[in-house]
């Protein structure tokens, strides 16, 4: 079992600087029973927003690469964040 990112939506909004130590917040907007959509925001030291982006990842079976419901004890510790 793994996970896959089936699609990623981010928009940049200023650019990061070389050795910056850059703050990255994510977080559960949607859990599904075989995938997850990450919001993920990267601010720099200045409090600056740089990045957003919906990250939607799905569980998959890796021998063979096809979509599978996320087990309960994964699924449990999904939901209790959100």
């Amino acid at each position: 079992m793994g996970f896959v990112v089936k699609r990623v939506e981010m928009d940049n909004h200023a650019p990061a600087r070389f050795n910056e130590l850059l703050c990255i917040q994510s977080e559960i907007v949607e859990l599904k029973r075989a995938s997850l959509i990450f919001k993920q925001i990267i601010i720099s030291p200045n409090e600056q927003r740089l990045v957003s982006a919906l990250i939607k990842v799905v569980c998959v079976d890796l021998s063979n690469m096809k979509p599978q419901a996320i087990p309960d004890k994964i699924l449990g510790e999904f939901s209790r964040v959100i």
